[in-house]
């Protein structure tokens, strides 16, 4: 199956409906059970002995859409931890 991503654009407007801000969030196609949804993009953040996952926030629509080209897309990123060979060597004795 082909990897899907949207981008959403959230604005906060204050109680004057006058526009103070705007977000953008990544969604990523998912399925189970055969039924598709929509599930956002999100990052772990850990303080005062918590950890929670909350939405990854872009400022521009540009910012999102490198993030999905160079990360998402490439195959780059997974969830969860990554590992690489940073030294290796070999004892003689």
């Amino acid at each position: 199956m082909v990897e899907k991503y949207r981008i959403e654009e959230g604005i906060y407007r204050d109680e004057y409906g006058k526009e103070r801000q705007k977000v953008y969030y990544i969604l990523k196609r998912k399925t189970f059970l055969g039924f598709e949804y929509w599930r956002y993009q999100t990052h772990e953040i850990c303080g005062m002995g918590d950890c929670y996952d909350v939405r990854t926030e872009f400022s521009s629509h540009h910012d999102a859409y490198q993030f999905v080209k160079n990360n998402l897309c490439g195959g780059n990123f997974k969830e969860g931890w990554s590992y690489k060979v940073i030294n290796e060597f070999e004892c003689n004795e």
